[in-house]
């Protein structure tokens, strides 16, 4: 049986801030909806290719450091965040990472 990812972040606490500010500066104009689910939320947004790439970056480097956290940017005309975790520890922090 798989043990679930300790939640675990290798940024300091100014980075972990920064972070957020920036998932929040580069999510706000875009979402046009927000779902919860039971594993983390979905987020429909609206935007071009520009700030959709800015999306996927910051995925990236978020996989980088939180690798207990599942990001996947779906594109296309409807284009949807995905961020989903396998505890409710890891919920949490990421409904506090994006200012919920």
């Amino acid at each position: 049986m798989n043990q679930p990812q300790p939640i675990i972040c290798t940024l300091t606490q100014e980075q972990r801030e920064q972070r957020g500010t920036n998932w929040r500066d580069a999510l706000a104009p875009l979402v046009t909806n927000l779902q919860e689910r039971p594993n983390g939320y979905a987020l429909a947004l609206e935007g071009g290719d520009l700030e959709l790439s800015r999306i996927e970056a910051l995925a990236e480097a978020e996989h980088a450091c939180c690798p207990w956290m599942h990001l996947e940017l779906r594109r296309g005309p409807s284009p949807e965040l995905s961020i989903t975790t396998v505890s409710e520890e890891g919920k949490a922090r990421i409904k506090s990472m994006l200012g919920l």
